[in-house]
């Protein structure tokens, strides 16, 4: 029968490949009612925001999803099912590699003065790629150095915290991140 044990690298991946097939993380309330009222429509069963909100991390759950839950998903990027999705070939998506921590360090190791500071910002295509990469930094595990790097630098602090706060993700790892960057701004 293969593989039927559903290990965190596989709920990972299907939460990538739902991503994917819906056209955009899955980061807020906003985002999961978007994803229920899309899979209202092409199966008509209603999913609570809640499920989907607990599935992806952005509330904390004590339980597993269900295998129903898991069906579900599964057919909304057109597997047959749970079973078919993990016995599929996916990559799984885990924590950040060192290459893209480096990228992120590197992209905030910037110099900023507090007299360059405008808001709103007139470099749009900063204030872009900050916004992509602040929502790829919170869907991803990521170590403590990064935390602590992204909460003492001015950049990071503005472009990371300030500017995107992920509200969300307050009862997860990102609180680590938040609790850093009060510190550092006592």
């Amino acid at each position: 029968m293969g593989k039927s044990i559903t290990t965190k690298a596989d709920i990972v991946a299907i939460q990538y490949a739902i991503e994917r097939y819906f056209g955009r993380q899955i980061i807020n309330y906003k985002d999961c009612t978007a994803l229920c009222n899309d899979i209202y429509k092409r199966f008509e069963i209603k999913m609570s925001e809640q499920t989907i909100r607990r599935f992806f991390g952005l509330i904390k759950s004590q339980n597993e999803t269900s295998i129903t839950t898991l069906n579900i998903l599964a057919r909304y990027i057109e597997y047959n099912g749970w079973e078919d999705f993990i016995q599929s070939e996916h990559l799984p998506l885990n924590a950040l590699s060192a290459e893209q921590e480096t990228f992120i360090r590197e992209f905030y190791n910037i110099i900023i003065l507090p007299s360059e500071i405008i808001y709103p910002p007139q470099d749009v295509s900063y204030y872009q790629i900050s916004y992509i990469l602040a929502t790829r930094i919170v869907r991803h595990d990521f170590s403590v150095s990064l935390i602590q790097m992204l909460a003492r630098n001015p950049a990071s602090q503005l472009f990371f915290y300030e500017m995107f706060p992920y509200y969300d993700g307050l009862a997860g790892k990102y609180a680590e991140g938040i609790n850093e960057y009060i510190k550092e701004n006592k």
